[in-house]
C-alpha cells in the first residue's frame, strides 16, 4: 500500500501491464478493489491515459462502477480528452446510456470533436427519454455547449446528426427556456447563427422565457452583424412584440445599442414609430428618455420621412429627455426645429397605412 492505493492501482497508473497481469493472475479479486473514493484500478488507468492497461482491465471489473464524485471510467476518459481510451471503452459494449449523454455534453463543452463523433456513432448513440443524471448537463444540453463555446466544427457534427433537436432550450444566465438560436444570438456566435438558420428544422421566431426572439436578443446585445443576418431571413418577424411589449428596435433604443438600432432603422420592414401597447412610448422616446444621443440622431434622420408625424414624436421625445435631465438631447431636439405643443396622442386610424405587428399586433402602428 502507498497512500491507501493497492499494488494494482499503482501499476495501472504507471502503465506496467506485465506487473498488472501478474497481480491479476495471483488474485482475481484485485481488479475489483477500490480506494476510499470508490476508484477501481480501471479508473486509475483511464485517468492516467493508459490505453493498453485500460484494455487489460476492461473485462476484469464492472465497467460502470461510479466513484464518490459520480465519475465512471467513460466520463473520466471524456473529461481528460483520451479519445483512444473512449473508443476502447465503447467497444466493450457495456457502457451506460446516461453516460453517453452526459459525456456528449462534456465533449461538446471542451471541444473534443473526435470524441463527439465516437459518441454519436450509430452503434453507440441511444436516445433516452429519462432525465439525465446530472442536472447541470440536463439544463445545458450538448448543442447549447457547442454554441456557448463557439465550437464551429462540433456544431457542424451535431447539426448533421439526425437526433439533434435544433430548437432545444437551455438555461442561460438564470433564464430558462432559451432556444438554441436565441443562445447563439446572445453570445454573438455569427457562424453558429448562420449554421442554425441553414437547418431545415429551425424555428427562426422561437422565443425565450420573456417572449424575446433571436432578433430582439441580438439587438439587445448589440450584435449588429447578427441583426443583419436575421433580418435577411425569409419568415423573420421584424417587429416581434415581447411579453413586455418591446420590439427589437425599441429594445436596441432603450439599451443604447447604436449599431443594432442603425441596422434596424435602415430596414424598410421595421416599424419605426410603433407605440408600446401599455405605456404609449415609441422607440424614439425610449432613446431620448435613456439619454442615448446618437440613437436620437438616427431617429431624427428618419423623421424626415414624415415631417408632421416626426415633429409630434420629437416633441414627445423632448419632454421625455427633459424629465430625465438629458439636456444635451433637449438642445439637440430644439435645434432640430421641434415646433408646436402636443396635447394628445393621435388616433392611429387618422393615418394611412395602419400596420400592426406581424407577431400579433398588440398596439403598434406606423405611418
Amino acid at each position: 500500500m502507498a497512500d491507501g492505493k493497492t499494488a494494482l492501482q499503482l501499476a495501472a497508473t504507471a502503465g506496467h501491464e506485465s506487473v498488472a497481469q501478474l497481480l491479476l493472475d495471483n488474485s482475481a479479486e484485485a481488479a475489483g478493489r477500490h480506494d476510499d473514493c470508490n476508484d477501481t484500478p480501471l479508473m486509475y488507468a483511464v485517468a492516467a491515459g493508459q490505453e493498453g492497461m485500460t484494455r487489460l482491465l476492461l473485462n476484469q471489473v464492472g465497467f460502470n462502477i461510479t466513484n464518490t464524485d459520480r465519475w465512471t471510467p467513460l466520463t473520466c476518459a471524456i473529461r481528460n480528452g483520451h479519445s483512444a481510451i473512449v473508443e476502447a471503452l465503447l467497444q466493450s459494449d457495456s457502457f451506460s446510456d446516461l453516460d453517453i449523454h452526459v459525456g456528449l455534453s462534456m465533449a461538446c463543452q471542451s471541444g473534443q470533436k473526435e470524441i463527439v463523433k465516437l459518441l454519436l456513432a450509430p452503434d453507440v448513440w441511444v436516445s433516452i427519454d429519462g432525465e439525465v443524471r446530472d442536472e447541470y448537463y440536463k439544463e445545458f444540453p450538448p448543442l447549447a455547449h457547442a454554441i456557448n463555446q463557439k465550437h464551429v466544427e462540433i456544431l457542424e457534427v451535431l447539426l448533421a446528426h439526425e437526433g439533434t433537436d435544433v430548437n432545444v432550450t437551455c438555461m442561460f444566465e438564470s433564464l430558462p427556456d432559451c432556444p438554441a438560436l436565441c443562445l447563439a444570438a446572445a453570445v454573438g456566435f455569427e457562424a453558429g447563427v448562420e449554421m442554425l438558420l441553414a437547418h431545415p428544422g429551425i424555428e427562426i421566431n422561437s422565443e425565450n422565457k420573456h417572449g424575446v426572439t433571436a432578433l430582439g436578443i441580438a439587438a439587445e446585445r448589440g450584435h449588429a452583424r447578427i441583426v443583419e443576418i436575421l433580418l435577411a431571413c425569409d419568415g423573420i418577424d421584424h417587429n416581434h412584440v415581447s411579453r413586455a411589449g418591446q420590439t427589437p428596435l425599441s429594445i436596441a433604443a432603450y439599451i443604447g445599442q447604436e449599431s443594432a438600432a442603425r441596422v434596424l432603422l435602415n430596414d424598410p420592414r421595421v416599424i419605426i414609430w410603433g407605440r408600446h401597447w401599455l405605456s404609449g412610448e415609441t422607440a424614439f422616446m425610449l432613446a431620448a428618455k435613456q439619454g442615448h444621443e446618437k440613437i436620437v440622431r438616427l431617429f431624427l434622420a428618419r423623421s424626415e420621412d414624415n415631417r408632421e408625424y416626426g415633429k409630434l414624436l420629437a416633441r414627445e421625445a423632448l419632454e421625455a429627455a427633459q424629465a430625465k435631465g438629458h439636456w444635451n438631447i433637449v438642445a439637440l431636439l430644439l435645434e432640430s426645429s421641434v415646433e408646436g405643443r402636443v396635447d394628445r396622442w393621435p388616433d392611429p386610424w387618422d393615418f394611412e397605412g395602419f400596420q400592426g405587428s406581424s407577431s400579433g399586433g398588440i398596439g403598434y402602428y406606423i405611418q
